[in-house]
């Protein structure tokens, strides 16, 4: 009996998909090891023995399997069996599938459902046992990074570079940091006018704007390891957490000086908003389509309409009164 690990993406029937071009037999154990894709889109040409999913690995069913059958298989955090969403497809196992978080199991999601009526997507197996919730792996769509990208920043802060129930902090708060620091990015770069939030898979891959989201979740997951290292006594933000000052505000401030440096070249690269951003609104020159937050005639008060030059004669004063005829 050998382990046999991945090498690549790709068929599981496909030499070149396997470490050594073995292909794992009835006498082999197996793991799809982390950032490949392993699709089962035929038979398999042996039942082989119990196997892995790893992180960030996904084993993508694209097949109607009948004649052969997994045995066990588990899947790890951040791991995923994946139902095709072009063909109907059936997992079969004769032992038990046990995966860690709901969305481990990918039969169709809010984001990318099987949306065709005619696709069939079936488990089959001695039972299925699921760890812990989809909120404690899987941050939300808008949201950019993971707990294990985090961990790779925070390694003497977790469990064999995973965070659990049991580290300080756990997964779940990881998760939640992740989120809540992302919707900061995603309002500072709204607010400089850029298109938000980035979501995968939102352009062609030779598209240069591919590169903002992977800047994007380094980004955040850097920010959430500082969170981690205060958690524990250390890093950057101990020193500014004993002044007295809240490191998340730090952390705000900082990402919304990050969206304003980097505005101009996100907007070059992803677009802009459908609203103009706060400086349009404020420094507008002209523009109809743009209405200034302090305009003398929005409010009737006397405010001055900033797109006037302060002392100059075209400076507007008078009160605006409202036109009550019918």
């Amino acid at each position: 009996m050998a382990l046999i690990k991945s090498s690549d993406s790709g068929s599981w029937n496909d030499t070149a998909t396997w470490v050594g071009g073995i292909i794992p037999t009835a006498v082999d154990t197996w793991e799809i090891q982390p950032t490949h894709i392993v699709i089962v889109d035929a038979e398999l040409t042996a039942n082989p023995l119990d196997g892995e999913v790893d992180g960030n690995a996904v084993l993508e069913i694209a097949f109607v399997m009948s004649t052969s059958t997994f045995a066990n298989i588990t899947v790890d955090a951040g791991g995923q069996i994946y139902a095709s969403r072009t063909v109907s497809s059936t997992l079969v196992a004769s032992g038990l599938i046990q995966v860690t978080g709901t969305d481990a199991l990918n039969y169709g999601t809010d984001v990318d459902p099987i949306s065709d009526n005619s696709i069939n997507a079936a488990i089959q197996a001695a039972g299925v046992k699921i760890i812990g919730s989809s909120s404690a792996v899987t941050p939300k769509p808008a949201s950019y990074g993971t707990a294990s990208g985090v961990a790779a920043y925070s390694g003497i802060f977790t469990d064999a570079g995973k965070f659990t129930s049991q580290t300080n902090p756990t997964e779940v708060t990881v998760v939640n940091w992740i989120d809540q620091i992302s919707a900061y990015l995603n309002a500072a770069m709204i607010s400089y006018g850029v298109n938000a939030p980035i979501l995968e898979n939102l352009f062609d891959s030779t598209d240069r704007a591919n590169m903002v989201r992977p800047m994007c979740v380094a980004l955040v997951e850097q920010d959430v390891a500082d969170l981690v290292a205060l958690a524990n006594g250390s890093g950057r933000l101990v020193p500014i957490d004993q002044r007295g000052i809240s490191p998340w505000k730090v952390i705000r401030n900082e990402i919304f000086a990050w969206a304003q440096q980097m505005a101009p070249g996100l907007i070059v690269e992803i677009g802009k908003g459908d609203q103009p951003n706060l400086f349009d609104q404020i420094g507008y020159d002209n523009n109809p389509d743009v209405h200034p937050i302090f305009q003398n005639k929005a409010f009737g008060n006397r405010f001055r309409d900033w797109s006037k030059y302060p002392g100059s004669s075209t400076e507007e004063t008078t009160p605006y009164t409202p036109d009550t005829t019918e």
